[in-house]
């Protein structure tokens, strides 16, 4: 499937992306974080706690030795965690037996360039998301991490979908301001699902609550 990436700001940093992964991101320097919620269905949480057992995209699941909140780029690693991680066979027959499709919904287009009444998102300390589609189906989910620090670091964003980890962004270095992600696919739920972001080494894991 196509990667798109989304730029915004005055400064980009895009990297190549390491392997299959439908996930995409960017860098640029911005105004502080916004953490006020903006849909009525946003719920949002400190992300697994330690002991949870999570599942990957390899489809193999492991156990937390730490809160997720506490993880580092590093932490992440050890457990198998890294950047471009996409959806394994193993994990996309799990989904079809729970009735979750990520083919079906097939999004080639920028979130930007597509608005729909059904989306919904919301933020939580400095991790946004935002999801448009209509009914069980979303076509697009985008996310967004602020770094407060200047000091240079590096990320990733993590895209969770009923508790395991479904797909990671590339790898991306800076310093202050907004780091920016979305999958390059759609994706049918089938049901009742919570959707949720979060970006290694930054504070904030908002939700989504995908329904009929």
């Amino acid at each position: 499937m196509h990667i798109r990436t989304k730029a915004v700001g005055i400064l980009i940093a895009l990297l190549a992306a390491l392997g299959i992964s439908l996930a995409n991101a960017s860098t640029s320097f911005a105004a502080p974080a916004q953490t006020q919620t903006a849909a009525s269905n946003s719920a949002v949480s400190s992300g697994p706690l330690k002991g949870a057992v999570i599942g990957l995209p390899n489809g193999n699941t492991v156990t937390l030795p730490k809160n997720w909140s506490q993880m580092t780029v590093a932490d992440a690693a050890k457990l198998g965690i890294h950047p471009n991680m996409a959806p394994s066979q193993k994990l996309l027959t799990k989904l079809a037996s729970e009735g979750v499709d990520v083919t079906k919904s097939a999004n080639t287009t920028s979130p930007a360039a597509t608005i729909h009444p059904d989306s919904a998102s919301g933020c939580n300390v400095n991790v946004c998301i935002s999801l448009t589609g209509s009914g069980t189906v979303v076509d697009t989910w985008e996310t967004e991490g602020y770094n407060s620090a200047e000091d240079p670091f590096c990320t990733f964003s993590v895209y969770w979908l009923g508790g395991d980890v479904l797909d990671t962004g590339e790898n991306v270095c800076g310093g202050l301001g907004w780091y920016v992600g979305y999958l390059g696919y759609g994706i049918a739920t089938g049901g009742t699902i919570q959707a949720c972001n979060s970006w290694i080494s930054i504070s904030g894991y908002p939700c989504e609550t995908i329904h009929p």
